[in-house]
């Protein structure tokens, strides 16, 4: 591993200053602003869907911005991916087809379903990270407000279009239409070869990001053109063949993202590499020489390279060669010999060199190796450097003899590193028990090898926070955790009630400690007795009820017994459970309020009654919950469907378990939100289909057109359909 000054080090190197520019939107926020508190709520709507509209035709200018940002993104990571984001501002909602009478708890499950497609209004987009604009740079208008052909693009995307329909939206003058049918998993070959040569460049890049990868052919294409975009997306493909790879790095045409999707593309071929490694920038060969199945060859040439953070990279890759990984051990940059030192495949004989390292960096990184020699470690042990005698102390390969002899080391901090490490032999860890130092006394106490006898003597100690790490050892034994049940210090005894090793006798007498925090811990002791539970569900303590609300070991009884609980929070936890009794369930619904009541109408295992006592009630959101289970009996479903509740109704047309008869009577609904859950539901008979096909609202035949159920006769019908409004796109690449 690089050191953190060898991190900062390269870091700086490539570190990246994105500032987006969103200036169109500020002022458009402005504006909002301003007629929005002038109380203009027309005016107010029309920048909104100015904003929303204007944002989707500038995302493009973004693209290049997070291509250039992930590029180096790429690189810039030393702990892992690295995570800039190249953030976009979201327009606002403009309307949303929302039941007027739901409350807030239950429009929230209603804002999740709209986010499934449910929503017929405008809807914020997400922003995403530099990476995801590069993935989807035709997609960026997913999700976001524009007036486009809905409906069209919904027949473009339905997976049981007939291809003849397809054919003709292929040709479509609207781009998005043409990308739809890009989008959808039933697009054949034909298609996509005649859209190889589609006037507009993201149509022809939507065969790529399409489901249906596109044959040898169009591949061929498609590296033939002059779209630097279009290769980038190719060589970042996993199903992008080595032969078209192998064609992209001879293109002329070259961006910094094509070479290092090129280098990451785990299908490059060995000859594409290897002109990778000549040609590309220090950027690229710094990324290629973190990549552990690059070829040794590779390697081996990215050993001598000119610039430092390749070749730090390079000594710390374990595939680099031997030959490699030695000449790099006398490399003149202590940040590459730190790396060669840490590195595990570094060859035996040159431990010993490195190990006399003028700087302790390098030294240390030798001390913390496991493939360090013995006597190498032994040299270092002795080293005038703390921190690179500790390192010895917790190298795991550092044979028991040596870590006996740490653990006499004047600097307590090694010691204490000893004190952990597994090869600590018996007698020295009782010397150890003797140790002035806390640090050496808590290593000791959590061991897992400790003896009971030595365990028994640390419960003994005057520290408090010795005694309780000893009460929390997984180990414990009877005659210690006897013992510190009865400590003076409380955080002790809390130790020891939440200790899976505690005998239950122990825990049943901890039950009836006088100090909360005690029985707190005791409530989440994940082994406790069935009687155990059961009298700490008749605590006095919130806390202790709640914890044990969510114990997984809490039995049944204990759970009726909390159900009764008169706490506003109680509930909360228990309907988090999948094994809360029907019992329970009754009892809460019997004092729930509202908010609670929908919690538990959403319970997989609600009892049937239950549900139905909610589908009689006046509260229309949870009439709606109930109306949306499985389990509500079929005759209480069916009597929902003169509800004066436009969500009500709309569950009920989106439920599969009704009949076709009441289908269709709800497809003639006087509200478009009822109709258009009938036209989204599967099991929507022909005859509903046929209705509202001729629907006046576009939204309710934008729902028809998207159901795979949907007659083909109606799908070629809407497919000619060129309504055009304001809605977010549904449309995914």
């Amino acid at each position: 591993m690089l050191s953190l000054k060898a991190k900062f080090f390269l870091a700086y190197s490539v570190f990246l200053s994105i500032a987006a520019s969103n200036a169109a939107f500020a002022a458009s926020d402005g504006l909002l602003e301003t007629a929005e508190l002038s109380g203009l709520e027309e005016t107010a709507s029309n920048y909104k869907a100015a904003a929303s509209y204007y944002f989707a035709r500038s995302e493009t200018n973004k693209v290049q911005a997070g291509k250039s940002l992930i590029s180096e993104a790429l690189v810039a990571n030393f702990a892992g991916e690295a995570s800039t984001n190249a953030s976009t501002n979201a327009s606002k909602d403009i309307a949303t087809t929302v039941a007027p009478e739901q409350s807030s708890a239950r429009r929230a499950a209603v804002a999740a379903r709209q986010s499934e497609g449910h929503s017929s209004g405008l809807s914020q987009p997400n922003a995403e990270s530099g990476r995801d604009y590069v993935r989807n740079a035709s997609s960026f208008l997913a999700g976001v407000s524009i007036p486009a052909s809905h409906i069209k693009i919904s027949v473009a995307q339905n997976p049981s279009c007939p291809v003849d329909v397809l054919k003709v939206l292929a040709k479509d003058k609207s781009a998005l239409v043409r990308l739809s049918v890009l989008a959808n998993p039933s697009c054949p070959a034909e298609l996509q070869e005649l859209m190889v040569d589609d006037p507009d460049l993201r149509v022809r890049e939507g065969l790529i990001r399409g489901p249906v990868f596109p044959p040898h052919d169009v591949l061929e294409k498609l590296s033939a053109g002059q779209q630097p975009s279009t290769y980038e997306l190719l060589a970042s493909h996993a199903k992008t063949p080595a032969e078209i790879l192998r064609k992209l790095v001879l293109n002329p045409v070259q961006t910094e993202y094509l070479l290092l999707a090129l280098a990451r593309n785990p299908h490059t071929p060995f000859e594409a590499q290897r002109r990778l490694q000549k040609t590309g920038d220090r950027m690229v060969r710094t990324f290629m020489a973190r990549q552990i199945k690059l070829p040794p060859e590779i390697l081996l040439e990215l050993a001598y390279d000119g610039d430092l953070g390749v070749r730090a990279y390079t000594a710390a890759n374990i595939n680099t060669p031997s030959d490699a990984l030695i000449d790099l051990a006398e490399d003149k940059n202590m940040i590459v010999r730190e790396s060669v030192a840490a590195n595990p495949s570094l060859p035996v004989e040159v431990f010993a060199s490195l190990a006399k390292d003028v700087h302790p960096e390098v030294r240390m990184a030798v001390a913390s190796n496991s493939k360090a020699p013995n006597a190498v470690l032994k040299t270092l042990a002795r080293d005038t450097n703390d921190d690179v005698r500790e390192a010895v102390a917790h190298n795991k390969s550092s044979s028991g003899d040596l870590i006996g002899s740490l653990a006499q080391d004047d600097w307590p901090v090694v010691r204490a590193a000893a004190a952990l490490n597994p090869n600590l032999d018996k007698t020295r860890m009782a010397k150890l028990c003797d140790d002035k130092t806390i640090a050496v006394l808590q290593a000791i106490a959590v061991r897992a090898d400790i003896t009971p006898d030595l365990q028994l003597k640390l419960a003994k100690h005057e520290s408090a926070i010795v005694r309780r790490l000893v009460a929390g050892n997984p180990v414990l034994n009877v005659e210690a955790a006897t013992l510190l049940s009865k400590d003076i210090s409380p955080y002790v005894r809390a130790e020891i009630a939440k200790n899976p090793r505690t005998p239950q006798s122990i825990l049943e007498s901890l039950a009836k400690d006088p100090v909360d925090k005690v029985r707190q811990d005791l409530a989440s002791n994940p082994f406790l007795s069935k009687d155990i539970t059961t009298t700490l569900s008749r605590d006095t303590s919130e806390d202790v009820s709640y914890i044990l609300a969510q114990n997984p070991a809490c039995s049944p009884e204990a759970l009726i017994i909390l159900s009764e609980n008169r706490d506003a929070g109680l509930p909360h936890s228990l309907l988090a459970r999948p094994d809360l009794p029907s019992e329970a369930m009754r009892l809460i619904a019997q004092s729930a309020g509202s908010t609670i009541k929908l919690q538990l109408a959403a319970q997989k295992n609600c009892p049937d009654e239950v549900l139905i006592a909610f589908t009689q009630g006046t509260d229309s959101d949870l009439r709606a919950e109930a109306a949306d289970k499985p389990k509500l009996p079929l005759e209480a479903l069916l009597k929902l469907e003169n509800d004066p509740s436009i969500e009500v109704r709309a569950t009920l047309a989106r439920s599969e378990r009704v009949g076709p008869e009441l289908l269709t009577r709800l497809a003639g609904d006087q509200e478009s939100w009822v109709r258009k859950a009938v036209a989204e539901n599967k099991k929507c008979p022909e005859s509903a289909f046929r209705i509202l096909s001729k629907d006046k609202n576009p939204i309710v035949r934008a729902a028809l057109a998207s159901n795979p159920n949907a007659p083909k006769d109606l799908l070629a019908e809407l497919g000619k359909d060129s309504e055009i409004w304001i809605a977010p796109l549904n449309l995914h690449l």
